[in-house]
Formats: structure tokens, sequence, C-alpha cells
């Protein structure tokens, strides 16, 4: 990976305004993703592992994101009980492009793709030429 994209702020180009997630015994996760990019909403739908690859691979089909590996994944509980809020840390890699990616929230997959398009906002940011400084 050529360059880490800072911990600064990026444009919020991506934004996800509606998502849902169905996974359970005996049935494979899926996803699926209204995402909307400089103002142009596209809808898209994927299946994984787990809830998140789901929504990972949702994004993945979207043309104008970047094409993305998700390559850090950490989730941890900030308070206790079954209400509690997570916060995730995730990395992704594009292009020789690494970003990390933060999100907070009661729903810890609500939490995982806010950090998975925080960092997807960073590396679009990074390859426009925002003048973010790689790390």
């Amino acid at each position: 990976v050529a360059d880490v994209v800072g911990e600064r702020e990026g444009a919020r180009n991506i934004e996800v305004p509606e998502w849902a997630v169905v996974t359970g015994s005996h049935t494979t996760p899926s996803a699926w993703v209204k995402v909307r990019i400089r103002g142009k909403e596209e809808r898209s739908a994927g299946w994984g592992v787990g809830p998140v690859d789901a929504l990972a691979n949702a994004l993945k089909s979207i043309s104008e994101i970047p094409k993305f590996k998700l390559t850090r994944f950490k989730l941890n509980a900030v308070s206790s009980g079954t209400e509690a809020i997570g916060e995730v840390y995730v990395r992704v890699e594009s292009n020789g492009i690494a970003a990390e990616g933060f999100g907070l929230s009661d729903d810890i997959v609500e939490a995982s793709i806010e950090a998975i398009i925080d960092a997807l906002n960073k590396v679009a940011s990074h390859e426009h030429g925002s003048g973010e400084d790689p790390k």
C-alpha cells in the first residue's frame, strides 16, 4: 500500500441514507443499501458471511464507490448491557491507498457501515485531490 490517508476529515461525498440487513440461522446474510454520491442515488444488494460482509459487498457493487478491501475491523463496547454503544474502527485499502474509519452507534451494524463510509470518504477525498496529506 503506497499511501495511508491521515485522520483529517474528508468531504462527505458518499452517504448511506438507508440500509437494511437480514441474517439468521440457516439464512445467507443479505444487505440492501441506498447510497448518495455527490447528490446521485444508487441502490444495491449484497450477500456475505455476516451482516457487515453483506453490507460491504453491497457497497462494492456500486460503480461510483472506489473498489476496496476491508483489511481491519475492530468493535468495542463503550457502555454495558444489551443497549450498549458500540464503536467500530476499520481500515480499507483501495488503489494503493489505506484509510481508517470510525463509527459509533447503539446498533453495531450501523456503527460498522458508518466506519466503512468514513474510510471510503477519506479514500475518495484523497483520490480526487482534496489536498489531504497521506501518512
